[in-house]
């Protein structure tokens, strides 16, 4: 069984999801479409979403501050 690990954004496709596999990484684990795998989720924290939520929340209490200061 052939293992590897893929990072990869889940996308909105209408009411569902979907995490897009390009074709290298299909054929490195000899899978094709209509294959049944099993899938192993995770989630990746790199500190981006920290970083937005402190922005966010950042830019809601200085922001008169803000105006101000882009004239």
């Amino acid at each position: 069984m052939a293992q590897k690990l893929i990072k990869r954004e889940i996308k909105k496709v209408g009411n569902g999801a979907t995490i897009a596999l390009h074709k290298a990484d299909l054929d490195d684990l000899g899978v094709h479409v209509g294959s049944i795998v099993n899938v192993t989720v995770s989630t990746t924290d790199d500190g981006y979403s920290r970083t937005r939520a402190s922005s966010r929340k950042m830019r809601q209490r200085y922001a008169e501050t803000l105006k101000i200061l882009s004239r």
